[in-house]
């Protein structure tokens, strides 16, 4: 019952591209890169508890090692990704990394989430959109 209720709370705490976009859209360029900051660091939480209740969860530890390897190998790719982008597009930095961290985050967490609902659900939990 507590994992369903935590997917529930993460399923509800997402946010869609466009209410960033729309939310963080006002005010001077260092405001909106705050308001996009805040946003992806508040989505990297949440993924960081998906991953310490998958910690708890598993018996076996192979499986929390390959997850937590694959997580860290993550950050790194979406790290070197975003800043590719941005060098590659000649963009102004801030913005646009902010914005590239945020997307791959919210597609990390659906991610997670169905990866772990799978795990220990067996199919059972809600479709992510």
């Amino acid at each position: 019952m507590k994992f369903i209720l935590l997917l529930f709370l993460v399923l509800i705490s997402g946010f869609s591209l466009a209410e960033s976009r729309d939310e963080c859209s006002d005010g001077s360029t260092l405001e909106m890169v705050n308001c996009v900051k805040n946003k992806q660091l508040k989505i990297n939480s949440e993924i960081d508890n998906i991953v310490e209740y998958v910690e708890r969860r598993f018996k076996y530890p192979k499986p929390i090692s390959e997850i937590l390897l694959a997580q860290r190998l993550w950050e790194v790719y979406t790290e070197a990704q975003c800043r590719s982008q941005v060098s590659l597009r000649g963009l102004s930095g801030g913005m646009q990394y902010q914005r590239c961290l945020y997307q791959k985050a919210l597609a990390r967490k659906a991610e997670l989430v169905k990866q772990t609902c799978y795990e220990f659900q067996q199919n059972s939990c809600p479709a992510i959109q």
